[in-house]
């Protein structure tokens, strides 16, 4: 960044200023006067379409880099965020207002989502498949080819992890990104696409861009119809995911939406209550409330109301001062008009420390009913309401009612009894004894209905962000390359589609032929085999056997069964090669001679 005041765009790796500039205050929570002033570039439609155009320009080379080399770019990008660690959480601390405990989970869960990009990428995630076929002489095969540009628009409330998630699993997937930042964390935003180009990721594999609040509509307008975007990912609220809905299905374009939650939890009467009131207290008041999995409702079995509720106050008054200002002015007079709705229409408040006329204090609402605002909105601050049920299907009944379902919580000591219950709630994840707030990047994440749809996280993030092609090989006689030059592949028990040299190679399972015999020729011949032996499932060149896609012959100790296969170079030149295996052994070495 050239200077502290100023917060640029990234276009093409470069800093980019524009004719328009906004004023975002650092330090401005609490009533007090912001001691310090910073200016962030905003786009023009002009810009937003520089930008587009520069992520198209570089995805055909980038769609076609080695595996093994995007894998050791996102390694550098995750050493450089270790390095710089320290840096970035002092911004997250002072642009959003947040904990110290905040920011550093901001940075652990980026860390582990740039660790599972780079296992991903080498991973059998984007591997396709040859299913069956009619003709076994007109295989089809499956392809995962990554999209195109993908426009990511990332929240201000956990700027580092979602940030991150809007273009990480998209430029794994092959695909280039344009990261949209948010006006409330810019700096972080631009500390993510800084460290994208010091990590050495191409130009124009990330761009980063920004606009005033009120350009909003004309900025997504402009990169959502654009022919080079192919798909956009949004995490924020429910009414501006409809309008991105909407724009996207203007053009016929597919958006991943994370959107608001009504989350609940359900406390039944066997549950373990200091846990339970341990657990909610967090779900609800981390972050101030401001998570989109925050706990807004608790349900608790009759039987145990008052138990429950007397921990959760005790434990709400000794945590209240860890309760700041909410984001902005906006949030806390409609957080405010919530409670005096609420109160108006007969709820009890019972609140923490409400010393400070410029923050929302942890706030338990009690009676709820349906006429108050607060019983369907979210509430996306420090609130957190009761209710009582007298039956778990009352209890269902109420969470399926809600129009949002993105994260739940059941607390019992009867696993059975919270799986049973779990199967019918019509939300994203449910939390079995473990707060609302959880998510990881191995794990889908995403909602129904009003939270949207699709799934971040894990390889199903990956699968939002790549499309099938399916190549059907008519009169395939099983031994010769379909077009000279093009390696293409038939692996019909080992079901992997595998690349030499950048190219599609198909493979014949056959016994009896050595893996060092290929091995050794195509390293003769200058051949590159080494990224396909893991996509194959063999681990690394020099270890282990496929753990699947054939068995062990039941002949004794010593009894094994050979795997082999044929590989077609692009030359058109045919190489077997083989593996065995002994029995009930589910790693073993390759030989050669077998």
């Amino acid at each position: 960044m050239k200077s502290d005041d100023i917060v640029p765009l990234i276009i093409d790796g470069l800093d980019v200023t524009t004719d328009v500039e906004f004023v975002f205050e650092t330090n401005r929570f609490g009533g007090k006067p912001s001691p310090k002033k910073a200016f962030a570039q905003g786009a023009s439609t002009e810009t937003c379409l520089r930008a587009v155009e520069s992520c198209a320009k570089a995805f055909p080379s980038w769609k076609r880099t080695d595996a093994d080399q995007k894998r050791k770019l996102f390694q550098q990008l995750k050493h450089l965020l270790e390095v710089r660690g320290d840096d970035v959480r002092e911004i997250i601390e002072e642009e959003i207002n947040c904990s110290k405990l905040w920011s550093h989970i901001n940075l652990q869960d980026s860390l582990g989502l740039i660790d599972e990009a780079a296992a991903l990428v080498t991973s059998d995630a984007l591997s396709g498949t040859i299913p069956i076929t009619r003709n076994h002489n007109a295989p089809a095969l499956v392809f995962k080819e990554p999209m195109g540009v993908i426009l990511g628009i990332a929240p201000w409330n956990a700027p580092l992890i979602l940030g991150f998630r809007a273009v990480v699993a998209p430029i794994a997937a092959g695909n280039t990104a344009i990261l949209k930042g948010s006006e409330l964390s810019p700096r972080v935003h631009y500390f993510i696409a800084q460290l994208f180009q010091d990590a050495g990721f191409p130009p124009g594999v990330l761009n980063f861009i920004m606009h005033r609040p009120q350009e909003a509509s004309a900025a997504y307008e402009t990169m959502i119809s654009h022919p080079a975007v192919r798909k956009c990912n949004f995490t924020g609220s429910t009414p501006v995911g409809r309008l991105i809905a909407s724009r996207a299905a203007a053009s016929l374009k597919p958006v991943l939406l994370e959107l608001g939650g009504k989350n609940f939890a359900i406390i039944l009467d066997d549950a373990d209550l200091d846990k339970s009131a341990r657990l909610t207290l967090e779900g609800a008041f981390l972050n101030n409330g401001q998570i989109c999995m925050s706990t807004d409702t608790v349900l608790v079995s009759r039987s145990v109301f008052a138990a429950y509720r007397k921990k959760l106050i005790v434990l709400m008054k000794k945590a209240s001062s860890d309760i700041s200002a909410v984001i902005t002015t906006k949030s806390s007079e409609r957080l405010r008009a919530l409670i005096n709705d609420a109160i108006a229409k007969g709820a009890d408040i019972t609140t923490g420390d409400d010393t400070d006329p410029s923050i929302i204090p942890a706030t338990i609402v009690d009676n709820m009913i349906p006429s108050m605002d607060f019983y369907h909105a979210e509430s996306f601050g420090p609130m957190l309401g009761l209710q009582i049920f007298d039956s778990i299907s009352e209890a269902t009944k109420i969470i399926n009612d809600c129009p949002f379902g993105l994260s739940s919580a059941i607390f019992t000591r009867n696993h059975y009894r919270a799986m049973m219950i779990a199967k019918d709630l019509n939300v994203g994840a449910i939390h079995i004894n473990g707060a609302t707030v959880h998510d990881e990047p191995t794990i889908p994440h995403g909602g129904h209905g009003d939270s949207g749809w699709g799934r971040f996280g894990g390889s199903w993030g990956l699968d939002e962000f790549v499309h099938t092609k399916t190549i059907i090989l008519n009169d395939y006689g099983g031994s010769a390359p379909v077009v000279r030059g093009t390696v293409v592949l038939d692996l019909h028990r080992m079901n992997k589609i595998i690349e030499v040299n950048h190219e599609y190679a198909y493979a014949v399972v056959e016994p009896g032929v050595s893996f060092f015999d290929l091995f050794e020729y195509i390293d003769k011949n200058d051949y590159n085999l080494w990224p396909s032996v893991p996509a194959l499932g063999w681990g690394s060149v020099l270890g282990n056997v496929l753990e699947r896609g054939f068995g062990y012959t039941p002949n004794g100790e010593h009894s094994q069964q050979q795997c082999g296969m044929e590989i077609v170079l692009s030359n058109g030149e045919i190489v077997r090669t083989g593996m065995w295996a002994k029995k009930d052994c589910t790693m073993g070495p390759l030989f050669k001679g077998y």
